[in-house]
């Protein structure tokens, strides 16, 4: 998760009042089912929007752990007293702090995360995301250098290539895929971005009956406002009732 650029990230690198227990330690260890959430700008907590993912997860898969993960020391202050408070109400919200050059040690990510070229990156925030999240899917015991040669959207479509019999995406299902259902974006991400401003407005979505889950274009629409009965609105009072009701009018600014 991440919001307006910054590149300037050492707070990766900086200790300093952080209360959070390290995901490098020996008594982390997620559940092979867990949720994960990445933080890695250097904003020292949570805003309202991400606090309303968090709990949102939390409430939809009660069974499962959900982990956010800090790239940056979290204060005591803030711990206590900001929307992590309220999170941690939940009793299957976890928090950890990621020291990124630990967190790739023995892995095939360290020579990068430990390279200047990184380290320079015009998109450093993406890039640090990019990498966090292979190393949390277990990178280190399952990459295959000699058969993964995509990352990003084009590793999955290479895989589903090979597995499906039907050359046609249109065509991929669980039946023509080995068993792997592939679903349509109307489950996902239901609006494409170009709609994006139909979250954010006063009204009803339409062609949404099969969501899922709502991807709602982060990068274009952080400094959105969100009006009141807009659908935003709607699924943030629904869906993250603690959030919602502790920022009130406030809340998505």
């Amino acid at each position: 998760m991440h919001s307006a650029r910054s590149n300037n990230l050492s707070c990766h690198y900086d200790d300093e009042g952080d209360v959070l227990p390290w995901a490098e330690g020996s008594n982390f260890s997620p559940k092979f089912n867990s949720i994960f959430f990445h933080e890695t700008s250097c904003r020292g907590g949570l805003n309202s929007r991400q606090a309303c993912s968090i709990e949102s997860a939390a409430r939809a898969h009660p069974r499962r752990q959900i982990y956010v993960l800090f790239s940056g020391p979290i204060t005591k202050l803030v711990y206590q007293r900001s929307c992590i408070a309220k999170l941690r109400l939940l009793p299957n919200i976890n928090f950890a702090r990621v020291h990124i050059e630990e967190y790739a040690n023995n892995t095939p990510l360290d020579a990068l995360v430990a390279s200047e070229e990184f380290k320079e990156s015009k998109w450093r925030i993406e890039h640090t995301s990019d990498i966090l999240r292979y190393l949390t899917l277990e990178v280190k015991s399952t990459y295959r250098p000699d058969l993964f040669i995509h990352n990003g959207p084009g590793a999955m479509t290479r895989v589903l290539y090979q597995m499906c019999n039907k050359s046609d995406p249109n065509e991929w299902s669980a039946n023509t895929c080995q068993g792997l259902e592939v679903y349509g974006p109307e489950y996902f991400y239901p609006l494409y971005y170009t709609r994006n401003n139909e979250y954010f407005k006063a009204g009803t979505l339409r062609d949404v009956t099969n969501a899922y889950t709502h991807h709602l274009w982060n990068k274009i629409t952080y400094n959105t406002t969100i009006e009141k009965d807009s659908p935003y609105d709607k699924m943030a009072q629904k869906l993250c009732p603690l959030i919602y009701e502790m920022y009130g009018d406030e809340f998505g600014t």
